[in-house]
């Protein structure tokens, strides 16, 4: 085996080396990344949750007050409508 031969031979086997390393390094960095993104699926869940909550009680306000210029804002409001 000539000298180039065998360098070609150490360098193959050092990048294999370092691929190999770099996918050990990414596992953990693609667990964070799922456990970050379950996270920000609960809380955009939890606010979904409160965005209909605070939607129904603007509703129940608007049916006990039955003033229209209020309904009428208020549904504009709800169809992202500027007032």
């Amino acid at each position: 085996m000539s000298y180039y031969e065998k360098r070609i031979a150490e360098l193959e086997a050092r990048v294999a080396q370092l691929a190999r390393e770099q996918r050990l390094k990414a596992i953990p960095v693609e667990a964070k990344l799922l456990e970050r993104y379950a996270l920000m699926q609960a809380e955009n869940s939890r606010l979904k949750t409160e965005v209909e909550r605070l939607r129904k009680a603007g509703d129940a306000m608007c049916e006990l007050l039955r003033f229209d210029f209020v309904t009428k804002e208020w549904n504009d409001a709800k169809e992202g409508k500027q007032s």
